[in-house]
């Protein structure tokens, strides 16, 4: 039998959709049942497409996948106050950082530490896998903003799962050609 748990019960493990056509995801609920307590784990592929909030929130990510290794570094070094640079090397910069995060893409997350106070960001660049190592949610520069879109996947996975949140599919297959309804 399967039960659905509450919303705030449930607790993300990880959630990764290589493809953006399906979703992979790990995660566990505190059922309680006649008096007792029961972690349950929920886990497994879905072959569903899932819905673009879902998605959108690990793009959101991509920029602190990036600035992790170093991808931003450039811009930041340029925008620098001892570095003094003309508007056209800041523009340069800026164009060289976006070349560079457009070649990103964020894929999944996954939780650590005991408290669940850090996360690890999984990704590739042009193809090859990147991952972070895991990120403090505490850290001042980045970490209130990392936690809170983390907090929002956790949220859209659990409406993937238990409420059945996925991708709206287009009403009319594309190879259906204009004009043939009704002829």
């Amino acid at each position: 039998m399967f039960v659905k748990p509450k919303k705030d019960s449930f607790k993300l493990k990880m959630a990764k959709s290589k493809d953006k056509a399906s979703l992979d995801f790990e995660g566990i609920a505190m059922l309680t049942a006649d008096n007792e307590s029961y972690e349950i784990p929920y886990k497994g592929p879905q072959p569903i497409v899932p819905h673009p909030d879902l998605l959108s929130l690990f793009d959101k990510l991509i920029i602190r996948l990036g600035s992790f290794y170093g991808y931003t570094l450039f811009e930041s070094l340029v925008n620098g106050s001892n570095f003094s640079a003309s508007a056209a090397q800041k523009k340069y910069a800026k164009q060289f950082t976006e070349e560079m995060i457009s070649k990103i893409s964020v894929n999944g997350i996954s939780f650590s530490g005991k408290e669940r106070d850090k996360v690890v960001i999984m990704g590739t660049y042009e193809g090859n896998a990147i991952n972070t190592k895991p990120l403090h949610f505490g850290n001042q520069e980045y970490g209130e903003e990392l936690q809170e879109i983390c907090d929002k996947i956790e949220e859209e996975v659990y409406e993937y799962v238990f409420m059945n949140k996925k991708a709206q599919l287009d009403m009319f297959p594309e190879d259906e050609e204009e004009g043939e309804v009704g002829e």
